[in-house]
């Protein structure tokens, strides 16, 4: 049955706001039914840095589709994996894919909790995050993320990790900093990594730009 709600069938994040309905692309633009075009200053939420519509990008995916829509990694492998490994930098040379930010972070942790209980550190189950970083929306990825409203209303469901200030002098939360770094925010973590107990902490989780969703993971 098709919705009666002029703001239509989804869930939105302002359910009062009224969405144009975009219907193509090109380059760094986005288009709407009503023909307004608009430039996409956030590439997708990050998704889409090479832009929209590349022909030959669009070319590359028919062409897989074609060939190989799906591997499921139960009981399959393919190449993808050694062929990004080679392009990554350094020793970033092992894979596991996933369908977004969200579930990414989620793995992330997991392995880290993973790899220190198959060392005999059960303990270690403590992730620490920065405020003000986005990490995602699911359960996981939302305990280590830092703005608090965006975690008000699920604070119950979510594990008490500790969070420190981020690195970011134009909002900055430490005296002396302006215009250098003096590492009172790496004083920060040290602090909270004491104060939970080496022995406890799994990993630190941060964003090397804030509020950019570019994540690092630094297992301890």
């Amino acid at each position: 049955m098709p919705s009666t709600d002029d703001r239509g069938a989804l869930f939105h994040r302002a359910p009062t706001y009224h969405y144009p309905v975009l219907v193509r692309s090109d380059g760094i633009y986005v288009f709407d039914k009503d023909g307004n075009r608009y430039i996409d200053g956030i590439s997708g939420a990050g998704n889409m840095t090479l832009g929209h519509g590349q022909s030959s990008i669009v070319q590359a995916m028919s062409q897989q589709a074609e060939a190989l829509a799906f591997c499921f990694s139960t009981f399959f492998t393919n190449e993808l994996a050694e062929r990004i490994a080679l392009l990554a930098p350094g020793d970033l040379n092992h894979l596991f894919f996933v369908s977004g930010g969200s579930e990414a972070i989620e793995a992330a942790i997991k392995i880290a909790r993973q790899y220190h209980v198959q060392r005999g550190e059960e303990r270690r189950h403590v992730v620490i995050s920065r405020w003000g970083s986005y990490h995602g929306d699911t359960l996981g990825a939302l305990a280590v993320t830092g703005p608090p409203g965006m975690r008000a209303s699920f604070t119950p469901w979510l594990p008490e990790f500790p969070h420190v200030a981020p690195c970011y002098p134009y909002r900055r939360d430490f005296a002396g900093c302006e215009g250098k770094c003096n590492l009172k925010c790496a004083g920060d973590l040290e602090q909270a990594i004491v104060q939970v107990g080496p022995e406890n902490v799994a990993a630190f989780v941060a964003e090397p730009i804030v509020v950019a969703s570019f994540v690092a993971l630094c297992v301890t």
